[in-house]
């Protein structure tokens, strides 16, 4: 219980690093540049994948890992998935959720509204604030349960 714990404070460690990544690179990407949003989500996921793999490999999972290619395609299929569901996220709050405007124009009267520049943006930005908890959580359930799973986790940990 206390090393799963542990594991998930790492997990939660790395993944605000993997969502800052993802965020600024997201947000530079739709506010500076005609990039489509789903074209910069995966843009922007994918970096924060690769960040994603090598802390986790390196630190929160360091004893579960193989560094093998059957860990890296599990690893790589679950955040296909998750990314899925992140762009599942972000259409239905871009085009159900945020499409009146309100919150979009609450945004843009906020300190942040001169460098997102315009609604398209904010309701942009919005949505992937929705979108990234939902896939957080999908994620660590698939790296704790598939990816990173530990074949000795239910024997009682020493020291």
């Amino acid at each position: 219980m206390k090393k799963s714990f542990i594991q998930f404070v790492k997990f939660g460690i790395v993944g605000v690093t993997n969502t800052l990544a993802d965020f600024i690179v997201y947000t530079v990407l739709v506010s500076l540049t005609p990039i489509n949003y789903v074209i910069a989500q995966a843009i922007s996921y994918s970096c924060g994948v690769l960040n994603s793999y090598l802390l986790n490999t390196a630190w929160t999972f360091k004893k579960e890992k193989r560094r093998d290619l059957k860990e890296f395609i599990t690893f790589v299929l679950v955040n296909i998935f998750s990314l899925g569901v992140s762009i599942g996220a972000l259409y239905l709050c871009k085009n159900h959720l945020f499409d009146d405007g309100v919150a979009a124009n609450w945004l843009l009267g906020t300190f942040a509204g001169s460098f997102i520049g315009s609604k398209a943006n904010a309701i942009e930005i919005l949505s992937k604030v929705v979108a990234t908890p939902i896939s957080i959580v999908v994620n660590f359930v698939g790296n704790k349960l598939v990816v990173f799973k530990n074949k000795n986790e239910d024997a009682p940990e020493v020291g």
